[in-house]
């Protein structure tokens, strides 16, 4: 029998969510149900996207999507969340969410980058990292942990408007 949380539309690209408690509570299932309904194909393919840039102007809600999608693959596929965000003092980010860099600590986003390339190295490991802010990251953060988070920052620089 196949399981339920899988979609028929996305099966090549959907991994199996691992099995948390929260896969028993029909408040999950009914949520994942109506992810699957038709025209919520693109809400799932963002869920299984790596890596996802979020762009837009300020104040358009990128922070708040991002944290919402990030909720989403705790639900669904047992994600950690680690968010590294220089004004997190002045944000709120969900409790489940470990949270780096807030009074604009760098040195804590540095160790983060370095977390990030040894998730990398070894595989696929159930993590999604949230890069606030990543236009600053440039001028704060090591050059030499910055790589392709700098570059996407470059392309960007250069195509806005």
């Amino acid at each position: 029998m196949k399981s339920p949380w899988v979609c028929d539309s996305l099966a090549l690209l959907t991994p199996q969510p691992f099995l948390t408690p929260d896969e028993n509570d029909s408040r999950v299932r009914r949520l994942w149900d109506q992810l699957n309904a038709p025209g919520c194909e693109w809400l799932l393919q963002l869920l299984l996207t790596k890596p996802l840039l979020i762009w837009g102007e300020q104040c358009s809600g990128k922070t708040s999507f991002a944290g919402f999608l990030a909720l989403l693959r705790i639900i669904f596929f047992g994600h950690r969340v680690s968010v590294s965000d220089p004004h997190s003092h002045q944000n709120t980010w969900p409790g489940p969410f470990e949270v780096y860099g807030g009074e604009y600590n760098y040195n804590q986003i540095n160790s983060r980058l370095v977390a990030y390339y040894q998730r990398l190295k070894t595989g696929s490991v159930p993590h999604t990292s949230i890069w606030d802010e990543v236009t600053q990251y440039h001028e704060n953060c090591d050059p030499q942990l910055g790589g392709t988070i700098f570059e996407i920052d470059s392309i960007r620089r250069t195509q806005a408007p």
